[in-house]
């Protein structure tokens, strides 16, 4: 039996968190979301520093964000990574599974538990949990 090698994030973030990259008028109802630039400092070390793979992806299925351990793991530049949808990279077994998760995520739900195949430069395909 083939030993396939899986790729786990210790904090669980291995897969894409999915941000909606729109603001909303508070003039119908809904709050307009202002990040603290201490807040974003942080998230910026954390995004920086941390060896998992950690990723933001907008809801126009683009990833907005993207740490160093991202290129290191598939191969690709920031700017390849960054130039087309993340479902490009994701195994084609696996994209309707990917946008059942995008969206409970969307939906507001964690996820738990969830693995999918991400295409390397190379053409390999590494599980990611």
């Amino acid at each position: 039996m083939e030993k396939k090698q899986r790729h786990q994030a210790k904090t669980n973030c291995a897969s894409p968190v999915f941000v909606s990259s729109e603001i909303k008028e508070p003039a119908v109802g809904n709050p307009v979301r202002i990040i603290d630039p201490q807040r974003l400092e942080k998230l910026d070390r954390i995004f920086n520093l941390t060896p998992d793979m950690l990723c933001m992806a907008g809801a126009d299925g683009y990833l907005k964000r993207l740490n160093p351990a991202c290129e290191d793991l598939l191969g690709f530049s920031r700017e390849e990574l960054l130039g087309r949808p993340f479902l490009d990279s994701i195994h084609p077994d696996d994209r309707e599974a990917t946008m059942a998760e995008v969206a409970r995520q969307m939906g507001g739900s964690p996820t738990i538990r969830f693995e999918d195949r991400w295409r390397c430069h190379d053409g390999s395909y590494k599980i990611l949990e």
